[in-house]
């Protein structure tokens, strides 16, 4: 029964993050990242188990992240 629950709780987790993922990781997209503040998506490449998105910040320029480890939010 707990394990269940936790199984349920952990999908629905991983839904959220994936539907968070979408909006944020669309080329021209604005996005806002922990460490790195503010900045526009420039490019998403595709990967195996998750996509590698390229964003231009205002603070430190160009970096390529990787979406599911990135937690980049709609700005």
């Amino acid at each position: 029964m707990v394990k269940q629950r936790v199984r349920e709780a952990e999908r629905a987790a991983a839904q959220a993050r994936d539907v968070r993922l979408a909006r944020a990781s669309r080329p021209g997209v604005r996005v806002r990242h922990a460490q790195f503040g503010i900045g526009t998506v420039m490019s998403v490449e595709p990967g195996l188990d998750d996509a590698k998105v390229v964003v231009r910040f205002n603070s430190v320029g160009l970096k390529k992240l990787m979406a599911r480890f990135a937690r980049l939010e709609p700005a």
